[in-house]
């Protein structure tokens, strides 16, 4: 359940849940789930090292500060592709 698969797959959902290109959206969720195995293996690492040197707050790191660096990340990519990317474009509200 720590291998980073279910994340991968709810934020290439949220790219493919937007209008735009297929082009644009495969590069974006390739590069997407490239950035999210790598910080989920630099979170390996760091979990691993939290562990050897002050195991008293490894639950709380694995559970929580990685959880939420790691779902930080994905939001801003979704919302770097919403805003930038997507072919969705909002009108302005006219008075």
């Amino acid at each position: 359940p720590c291998n980073g698969l279910v994340i991968m797959a709810l934020y290439a959902g949220f790219i493919i849940a937007y209008p735009g290109t297929i082009k644009t959206k495969s590069i974006f969720i390739v590069a997407g789930i490239l950035i999210i195995f790598i910080m989920n293996l630099m979170r390996v690492v760091a979990l691993t090292f939290n562990w050897m040197y002050y195991q008293s707050s490894f639950e709380f790191n694995h559970n929580y500060t990685f959880t939420f660096l790691v779902y930080a990340v994905v939001f801003i990519m979704w919302m770097v592709w919403a805003n930038k990317f997507s072919s969705l474009k909002l009108q302005p509200k006219e008075s």
